[in-house]
């Protein structure tokens, strides 16, 4: 690397359908770049050759990432040194895109108490955060999963993903509808429930599927894309 350049660091966020790569100056965040895992072995050799990086940490929930890309990088899980307790019957089987996600909420928000972190995605998690305890409290199914099950369990509904172009009621309208409008009353079920529960200062709503919320009916829920890549480089600082 030039010794006149600012030192570049890769954070990468492997999950279950998409490997999401952010390039830090610092710990300001760049750029991101998405791929599913198909492209995903071609393409980081080509943003090493443009913005290589001083040092790459990953975490990941999904399938193996390229052995090449393994031997340089440093793998964050959930067995790694934390800079909180994880409250969970296994603390290993906590996801380490929870513990990411907790690590992103407290940069974010160093001076809450209690940090409820939403993370929608292929399933929806919820998470309590502070500042020396993390506590997984709920799964629930994802947007994706629900309209994918019912096509799944059934021998006529078709399939469809919410981006369809609905001109009137009919079998299409009701699922994208029961689809998401049963995803969203749920998540904002929960989140009342453990705001309540847990006195919670501050909801943080993140995840590929936060596109699809009304963030209008949350509140004064902050909505942060990206969090795991701020989580894993806020860990990359310690």
């Amino acid at each position: 690397m030039d010794s006149n350049k600012i030192p570049l660091f890769w954070a990468i966020d492997a999950g279950n359908s998409s490997v999401k790569l952010g390039v830090f100056e610092g710990d300001k965040l760049l750029e991101v770049y998405q791929f599913n895992y198909n492209t995903f072995n071609e393409e980081w050799r080509a943003i090493m050759q443009i913005q290589p990086p001083l040092r790459i940490v990953f975490s990941s929930v999904g399938p193996d990432l390229p052995s090449e890309l393994v031997e340089i990088a440093t793998a964050l899980k959930s067995d790694s040194k934390l800079p909180f307790k994880i409250h969970y019957e296994n603390p290993l089987t906590l996801g380490i895109d929870r513990i990411t996600a907790a690590m992103g909420a407290l940069v974010h928000f160093p001076e809450n108490s209690n940090i409820l972190v939403v993370d929608l995605g292929s399933c929806a998690t919820f998470t309590l955060v502070s500042h020396s305890m993390i506590q997984g409290l709920c799964i629930i199914p994802g947007l994706q999963m629900r309209w994918k099950a019912m096509h799944h369990f059934t021998e006529k509904l078709p399939l469809v993903n919410g981006s369809e172009d609905i001109q009137s009621k009919g079998t299409i309208q009701n699922l994208v509808e029961g689809g998401k409008l049963g995803w969203e009353m749920e998540v904002k079920s929960w989140v009342q429930y453990f705001c309540d529960l847990h006195a919670i200062d501050r909801v943080v709503l993140t995840g590929s599927d936060v596109v699809h919320l009304d963030t209008k009916k949350m509140g004064e829920a902050s909505v942060i894309p990206y969090l795991n890549l701020h989580g894993i480089k806020a860990w990359m600082n310690d």
